[in-house]
């Protein structure tokens, strides 16, 4: 389990759901795909990737993205992502996002209504959605902390919607690095930080969706998603103390 002893998760009914999450999208996540999935985006430091699958007619492409930003932290990127306080500020794709529930102060209970695409129905999703630090210094010894958010379907009695249900199964995982390495943090500026993340999607509209109406949708919002929500964390936090 990678979960870092000086910030364990708070214990709560999907505790165990939420455990097995994170290690299934940690692999997700160091899975070696780049040599046989489709790279769709290329950026110097943003690379996209896609493999196309259908599940009985309907597209359910997994993606997964590599990205590298300045001057925040992998607590920084991975906090705004999970709060849903500030999720309506950088989320374009929604009308609406509420919490149904607060199972603890790292996993909360998700409905959000996306944006309609036309032709498609709109779309909504019921979600747990945790945050936790984990331990990877195995594979990554020069990181100064990773923080990884996941957000997973469920039923929940109180989402109710006329809408076609979407399932996902999403992780962000962020590293920080200091560049030039120090172990001092307490001396670490802003521009000496470097986050590497790696966001994973697999999701499932719910129902039929023109194949070439989703596949230019995601190609070209993923790109713009990236860059608009890191644009959001360095603006917030940009006169700020660092948060490791």
């Amino acid at each position: 389990m990678s979960i870092h002893d000086d910030r364990p998760p708070h214990p709560h009914r999907l505790l165990d759901t939420c455990n097995e999450k994170v290690e299934e999208n940690l692999k997700y996540a160091f899975e070696n795909i780049e040599s046989t999935w489709d790279l769709f985006h290329s950026e110097p430091e943003m690379k996209i990737y896609k493999c196309e699958v259908e599940k009985d007619g309907v597209v359910c492409d997994p993606l997964k993205a590599i990205h590298t930003v300045r001057n925040i932290t992998a607590y920084e990127l991975c906090f705004y992502f999970w709060d849903v306080g500030v999720r309506m500020d950088w989320d374009t794709t929604l009308d609406s996002s509420k919490t149904l529930e607060v199972l603890s102060p790292d996993t909360v209970i998700s409905h959000q209504f996306m944006r309609r695409v036309w032709p498609a129905t709109q779309r909504d999703t019921c979600f747990a959605s945790h945050i936790r630090k984990v331990n990877l210094t195995s594979q990554s010894p020069d990181e100064k902390g990773s923080y990884i958010v996941v957000n997973y379907s469920i039923d929940h009695p109180e989402a109710h919607s006329r809408c076609i249900r979407a399932t996902i199964n999403v992780s962000m995982l962020c590293q920080t690095f200091v560049d030039p390495p120090t172990d001092d943090l307490s001396t670490v500026t802003r521009d000496q930080l470097k986050c590497k993340i790696i966001y994973v999607a697999h999701s499932n509209p719910g129902g039929w969706v023109p194949a070439s109406v989703l596949r230019t949708v995601y190609k070209r919002e993923y790109p713009k998603f990236l860059r608009r929500f890191s644009a959001f964390v360095q603006e917030i936090t940009k006169d700020k103390e660092i948060k490791w």
